[in-house]
């Protein structure tokens, strides 16, 4: 079977999930490659394809599509290979993909490469691999680990013991996931400095979590899989245990650390199961729970006083988001209290150890239309307005997956509709019926409370989105509510029908949202400062615009500005743009926006409004950035009407 290169497997996904032709350009574009390459990429396509029931079809002056030649057998692999990519949607859809590998090659081999030979093992141009060297720059430099350039020779790996190892615990799951992709042997060479099968890691984990218990420890499991590895890599590279050192800050910090007893308690089972744990490897695990440990109760082991204040911080931090998204602070619950004290009780000492953020996982996770975005930025703004220190971006990045953890636990997130149920059948019928209905809308309703009909006429109807009857027609004219009526008796299942009416509730507000005035078409951008000058001409008040501008570009990471599907999403604080309408503003052409092509910009603003509105706007968020390729030019030959209609239908198909 032909194997395809990570930028045909992009190429193949767009062509799948288009809904038609699919111009060169276009193509050109996902994977910013040469015309000739993209023909080479497509005829390696048409050689799988026609392996599995299909073949490419190009049409002159138009593009490429895919031709189903046999339907069954095309289904099962087209299936097969969008979830495929799907779970490796990071890799896929990172631009680092060439610079990772380059990256693993470079710390594997532990010699000198010359761009000329990196240009032969990877089929590119010596100015892309000099692009992609320039991110691996980048890239190393998150692991305290750089590049050195010698003439004749090429460039080389460099790093500390202690960064190296840091730099292979932080890359294994990126290596793993690329093995699986590209069929070569990067998983393979990680494996002489993490062997998996060798040392088991469950083992490992669960002699740390016996000392946990014994300590009343805490640790979150993504950094329990980080000190894991460690323990791995401390046997696989035992030869380099001379070179393991730390530098005098380190080593103070190290010497001041609470958690000396805890780590030596870990060496000495793991010793006890035949491993080699020494004097340097245990302060290395000191170091692994001063940055992401804390005491299960009472605070950080021997730091109350640190602890404690971690603790008003974190309270500090729900109140503040509370005055900002009403009911938000509902789901920053007891466990989020927590883990967000131990992130705060660690970040010096990260910050002093040079520990990166996981930022593959926290890639995974940014599926939240850019709203938890929002909350990192307004927690980094009150960190800096108490302490006057600027939090670097990979601290930022942890705060963004602590916060997504707290919302992913309550399974009623996503859910809009609180609901007044009233049957003719009685209020014991009603329960039934409710508890019914809650089992099959989990994510779409809060609550279901049930009234005899005699007692509606005196309620307060203010907490509730609609009321669900089977009584007659004009019973209840002088509730202002919407009435949804279905006769629950009679036909018991009709209740799954509710589909219809919650796409009805979203339409009407959506309608508030979406205004044909607002959906602005055809503009030309070059750069996302162009873009920000259009939104303060148009959007913002003349005494603000410069504010607007310097805060936009003091804050235009992906944290702020997230981006998929060649669209951005601008968040904006109230004080700049306080209306709940969006705007929605598509280009003639894409342009690059942090080198990622834009063609669609959606500005909006969340403060000082409702967390039930704000999930609203989450949704159409969601639905823009997780929809086929074409959206944009779709919505860009559609009116507000007919866009509405595009998110219904795709939360209600």
């Amino acid at each position: 079977m032909q194997i395809l290169s990570a930028n045909g497997e992009i190429i193949l996904k767009q062509l799948l999930e288009s809904r038609g032709t699919v111009s060169i350009s276009k193509l050109q574009e996902y994977c910013n490659l040469s015309r000739k390459h993209v023909a080479y990429e497509l005829q390696l396509i048409d050689d799988l394809l026609r392996e599995n029931g299909a073949r490419i079809h190009g049409t002159k002056g138009k593009g490429f599509e895919i031709k189903i030649l046999f339907p069954e057998e095309f289904a099962g692999f087209s299936n097969d290979f969008l979830h495929d990519k799907q779970r490796n949607q990071y890799l896929h859809f990172s631009r680092n993909f060439l610079a990772y590998k380059i990256l693993f090659d470079l710390v594997l081999n532990e010699r000198f490469f010359s761009i000329d030979e990196l240009t032969q093992m990877y089929f590119y141009s010596r100015g892309t691999i000099s692009k992609s060297i320039k991110t691996v720059k980048t890239l190393l430099n998150k692991y305290g680990c750089t590049l050195i350039s010698r003439p004749n020779y090429g460039m080389k790996f460099v790093g500390t013991e202690w960064n190296t190892r840091i730099c292979l615990i932080y890359t294994d799951k990126i290596a793993f996931r690329m093995s699986s992709v590209i069929k070569d042997s990067t998983d393979e060479g990680f494996g002489k400095f993490i062997d998996k099968d060798r040392y088991q890691l469950r083992d490992i984990e669960r002699i740390i979590q016996e000392v946990f218990n014994q300590y009343n420890l805490k640790i979150p499991y993504i950094y329990l899989t980080k000190l894991k590895l460690y323990v791995v890599i401390s046997q696989t590279r035992a030869d380099q245990y001379d070179l393991l050192d730390f530098n005098e800050t380190q080593k103070s910090e190290i010497l001041e650390s609470p958690y000396a007893v805890p780590a030596e308690a870990i060496a000495e089972r793991l010793n006890s199961l035949g491993y080699t744990i020494r004097r340097k490897d245990i302060d290395a695990i000191t170091v692994f729970l001063l940055c992401f440990c804390s005491r299960i109760s009472g605070g950080d082991y021997d730091r109350p006083e640190t602890a404690e204040q971690c603790r008003n911080d974190t309270l500090d931090l729900i109140g503040y988001i509370r005055d900002l998204y009403f009911g938000v602070d509902n789901y920053l619950d007891n466990e989020f209290i927590r883990e967000f004290s131990c992130f705060l009780l660690g970040l010096k000492a990260r910050t002093v150890f040079q520990l990166p953020v996981d930022e593959e996982s926290v890639y995974q996770v940014k599926q939240d239309g850019s709203f938890i975005s929002d909350i990192c930025r307004d927690f980094a703004v009150l960190y800096y307005r108490k302490y006057g220190i600027k939090l670097p971006e990979p601290e930022i990045l942890s705060v963004y997956f602590i916060i997504h953890n707290s919302f992913s636990r309550y399974t009623q997130r996503e859910a809009n509709y609180r609901i007044i149920l009233v049957s003719r059948y009685g209020i014991h019928f009603s329960r039934n019926v409710a508890n019914r209905i809650l089992e099959e809308y989990p994510s779409k309703i809060i609550s279901i409370d049930v009234a005899e009909f005699t007692d509606v006429a005196y309620m307060d109807m203010q907490p509730y989105t609609f009321l669900l009857t089977d009584i007659e027609q004009d019973r209840y004219n002088f509730i202002e509510l919407p009435i949804i009526r279905l006769d629950f008796f009679r036909f018991p299942g009709q209740s799954l029908s509710l589909n219809k009416y919650l796409s009805i509730l979203l339409r009407s507000e959506l309608q508030g949202l979406i205004k044909d005035g607002n959906v602005i078409k055809n503009r030309i951008f070059k750069t996302k400062l162009e873009v920000y000058g259009y939104l303060a001409d148009h959007y913002i008040s003349a005494g603000r615009r410069e504010e607007f501008i310097r805060e936009c570009s003091d804050n235009n990471t992906f944290l702020s500005d997230e981006r998929g599907n060649r669209i951005a999403l601008v968040s904006a604080d109230s004080r700049f743009y306080g209306k709940k309408e969006i705007v929605l503003i598509t280009g003639k052409t894409a342009f690059l926006w942090d080198n990622e092509p834009v063609q669609m910009i959606v500005f909006f603003n969340r403060k000082n409004r409702p967390y039930v509105e704000i999930k609203t706007l989450n949704s159409m968020l969601i639905t823009f950035m997780h929809a086929s390729a074409g959206l944009v030019e779709q919505i860009s030959a559609s009116n507000a009407d007919e866009i509405i209609e595009f998110i219904v239908g795709s939360i209600y198909p």
